[in-house]
């Protein structure tokens, strides 16, 4: 997705259905909390890049970028470049 330090980003994954399947949760929000963005995928655990991809894609596709472009634009305005 292209965030850094300067962006809030999550994602935790956990195993269901006796580890057949997995869980991959989401998140990327403003550092003000003003807006926060989930996303969750399930599928076959084999699928776990998919999984996580996928989430980033939904991320992405509600406006994750604005946020991260936001974050980035403000981490620089803090460096003075």
């Amino acid at each position: 997705m292209g965030g850094s330090c300067q962006t809030p980003l999550a994602a935790h994954a956990v195993y269901a259905a006796e580890g057949a399947e997995l869980v991959v949760d989401a998140m990327c929000g403003a550092p003000d909390g003003s807006r926060i963005l989930r996303s969750q995928r399930r599928g076959p655990a084999a699928d776990a890049v998919a999984l996580g991809e996928g989430a980033g894609d939904d991320l992405l596709a509600a406006g994750a970028r604005a946020i991260i472009d936001g974050c980035e634009i403000a981490a620089k305005r803090e460096r003075g470049s």
